[in-house]
């Protein structure tokens, strides 16, 4: 149950972009569940009360309550601007129908008046100002006619008991307050969420969760500015699927999708946790080896071994789905690098083409681009 509502919550939010206008469309769909909540919860204390004062307040409600189930629908058309709008005059106009048909101004739910003025720069962006003017001047309205005019109570209402009545004055002011503070506490919520998304979409890619270019293209200049410093050197693995695509042919793309996902798993058991492994795009993978050696020998031998242990476990068969099993190759290309004499493009260029080497001789091997890296 609580996976539906969250799901309601994000009724229309996929149709944004922004992860503020996606934020906002959530907090309508928010501010109309909590409103038909309420609405509802006021019939039962109503029905509690049984006085005849509260007859037809059940009719008054209820177009009320439907038009607040249905914001989210709205929402979902793509209508945000027109959901904003529609749940900011359900909530207003709710409380005026209610003090116009029998209350009055004598329960002083007038005050509702001046929390809703400040739903609409909740709900709007400030570049949406004049709707936010408009609505807030329409809430401050009501609220002085009310409170300096007047609307005359329903002579029935004299009859609801003192207890009764501080009851529902309470809940009215309580709904309202807790209302606006689970609006803007989910509010808050999402951005905080949205914020750790978006640090983590900057430097991670999505499918696999592994470090995207950007990441391994920043962490290979500090490995190598570490290696000018250290004069321990490391290496560049450049690998690629064999044959991945007849397998999104088979499979459809679902199959493909869990395969790099598994793949990314394998590669990162390969390695040491030191090391690093990124997703470059597509069926493309690289891993940035460090600390392997100072002299070429053994830079070449740490990073032949680590690679053949990465073919190694992408030629073991993957489940792709129900009893079925697929079976694929890498090819894997090499470079290593030490001290000065080398940037990050130059090496990931040299480990591409030693990857082009391995395809050439058959697929499913290591080649090594040699030491054009290194200094002689």
């Amino acid at each position: 149950m609580g996976r539906g509502i969250w799901a309601w919550l994000y009724w229309g939010c996929n149709r944004k972009t922004s992860h503020t206008f996606r934020r906002s469309t959530m907090q309508v769909n928010a501010t109309a569940g909590l409103a038909a909540g309420f609405i509802v919860a006021s019939f039962f204390l109503l029905w509690a009360i049984n006085s005849p004062a509260f007859d037809h307040a059940w009719v008054i409600q209820v177009p009320f309550l439907f038009g607040s189930l249905a914001v989210p629908v709205i929402n979902l058309q793509g209508w945000t601007t027109a959901a904003r709008w529609a749940v900011c005059l359900l909530v207003t106009g709710v409380v005026a129908a209610t003090i116009w048909a029998f209350m009055g101004s004598g329960f002083d739910l007038q005050f509702y008046f001046v929390l809703f003025s400040v739903l609409p720069v909740v709900l709007f962006s400030t570049r949406e100002w004049p709707s936010i003017t408009v609505l807030f001047l329409l809430n401050l309205g009501l609220y002085l006619y009310c409170q300096y005019v007047g609307v005359p109570s329903d002579p029935k209402l004299t009859r609801v008991a003192a207890p009764w009545a501080v009851g529902l004055r309470l809940f009215y002011v309580v709904s309202a307050f807790v209302s606006l503070l689970l609006v803007m506490g989910i509010a808050e919520q999402q951005a905080s969420k949205d914020e750790e998304e978006l640090e983590l979409l900057s430097g991670s890619d999505v499918l696999t969760g592994l470090a995207n270019r950007r990441a391994f293209e920043a962490r290979l200049k500090e490995a190598i500015v570490a290696s000018k410093r250290t004069h321990l050197g490391g290496a560049v693995l450049f690998l690629d699927l064999d044959g991945f695509k007849s397998l999104n042919d088979q499979h459809g793309h679902a199959a493909g999708d869990h395969l790099l996902q598994e793949v990314g798993r394998r590669l990162t058991a390969s390695v040491r946790q030191t090391d690093l492994v990124a997703r470059f795009g597509g069926d493309e993978f690289v891993a940035l080896l460090g600390n392997l050696g100072t002299d070429t020998a053994s830079l070449e031998k740490g990073a032949l071994v680590v690679a053949e242990k990465v073919r190694s476990a992408i030629e073991k068969p993957f489940p792709v789905g129900h009893r079925v099993l697929h079976s694929c190759t890498a090819s894997v290309g090499i470079a290593v690098f030490s001290g000065p004499g080398v940037d990050a493009q130059t090496l990931i260029q040299n480990a591409d083409s030693a990857l082009y080497q391995s395809k050439g001789a058959g697929k499913n091997q290591v080649s090594l681009f040699g030491s054009e890296g290194l200094p002689q």
